[in-house]
């Protein structure tokens, strides 16, 4: 659970440096931090969905192998995390064009990325929090199905 945490927390980290970000664009904002979220933002997301996916995910669909709504939302939480990181990766980009001046041509349009990338990545958090945590402490407590 401690490593779940972890990421946990570092993925909200993101979600609270992105917001700062977008509510102080475009005149506002700390080009050095947005230079330091843009090049941790994918590597972020990626390694706390490596972790689901490789530990995570494997051990719920061991201990529950014969739950539907588990495995199920276990494959969504996958596509999920595909989108989320093909999204970070535009964020990215998105974020080093505003450092180097030649994006966005609209501040807003990035703000509206930024915040579309964040409340998705929140709603995925608490998700996680309300239905795989919980198992995960199952787990701990030493019950399965």
């Amino acid at each position: 659970m401690g490593r779940l945490s972890s990421y946990f927390q570092v993925l909200s980290d993101l979600c609270d440096r992105l917001e700062e970000i977008a509510d102080h664009l475009p005149d506002q904002v700390d080009r050095q931090q947005v230079l330091h979220v843009a090049r941790s933002v994918s590597p972020i997301v990626w390694h706390a969905h490596e972790f689901e996916e490789t530990v995570l995910f494997p051990l719920l669909a061991t201990r529950f192998p014969h739950d539907a709504t588990i495995r199920h939302a276990l494959n969504d939480l996958q596509f999920e995390h595909w989108e989320d990181e093909m999204f970070a990766e535009e964020l990215a980009d998105g974020l080093f064009g505003f450092i180097r001046g030649l994006e966005p041509r609209n501040p807003e349009a990035l703000g509206y990325m930024l915040r579309g990338f964040f409340g998705g990545m929140r709603r995925h958090l608490a998700f996680e929090r309300a239905h795989i945590v919980p198992l995960v402490q199952q787990i701990e407590r030493g019950g399965h199905a």
